[in-house]
């Protein structure tokens, strides 16, 4: 009888601990889980690893609960506590991989207005420019967050500059189809997250003359 209780201890403890990883482990293969199930299996995972642990022992095997009898219902607290300091760890791991590439990494957006920028280096990330003045100027665009000049003057020189990956291939795609021999109209668009295009620019070139002939 105690190989049979032992073993049932054992079951309830490993259901417990995959009930406790499954949401974790389905995010990782992309599959998201709402989140009252979430806390669902939390509970379930604690109330069974709390269980497993009271009944096998080792929860007397803690120096400061050594040589003490404990009641089910401390079992069960601990192994809630266990539960979501694991779930605690395991969520800072799920929040570094849930980077979405088509949002912006920051809401910030910081109005600069009626500023003059002289012979400068500007960051010009989560900020609009609003009547601003540029001239003989770099803009440094990490691509973190949006911008927009709203009734800015450039003047002088002007380099754009990008430190962002994604920024630096849609730039070269975009000055390299544009001036692709044989490309007679050219548009620039966006799509929302509707699938909705917008048009940005749209350039129209001369075909190139045909050679008459003798």
């Amino acid at each position: 009888m105690e190989d049979a209780g032992f073993v049932k201890d054992i079951a309830l403890l490993v259901i417990g601990a995959v009930a406790g990883v499954a949401p974790w482990l389905l995010d990782k293969i992309g599959v998201e889980m709402p989140k009252p199930v979430y806390v669902g299996l939390l509970l379930f995972s604690a109330i069974l690893v709390g269980w497993a642990f009271n009944s096998l022992g080792w929860l007397e095997k803690i120096p400061i609960l050594r040589d003490k009898r404990l009641p089910l219902s401390t079992g069960l607290i601990c192994g809630i506590v266990l539960s979501l300091s694991v779930w605690l760890l395991l969520r800072e791991g799920m929040a570094e991989t849930k980077y979405d590439s088509r949002k912006w990494q920051s809401d910030k957006n910081e109005v600069m207005s009626r500023k003059s920028y002289l012979n400068e280096t500007v960051e010009i990330d989560g900020k609009t420019f609003d009547h601003c003045s540029f001239t003989n100027v770099t803009l440094m665009y990490h691509g973190t967050a949006s911008t927009s000049f709203l009734d800015s003057t450039f003047q002088g020189s002007l380099a754009l500059r990008t430190d962002n990956v994604a920024a630096k291939g849609f730039g070269f795609l975009q000055s390299y189809l544009r001036a692709a021999p044989g490309v007679v109209s050219y548009t620039l668009g966006e799509i929302d997250d509707k699938g909705n295009i917008r048009e940005i620019e749209k350039m129209t070139k001369n075909p190139p003359a045909t050679p008459s002939k003798p």
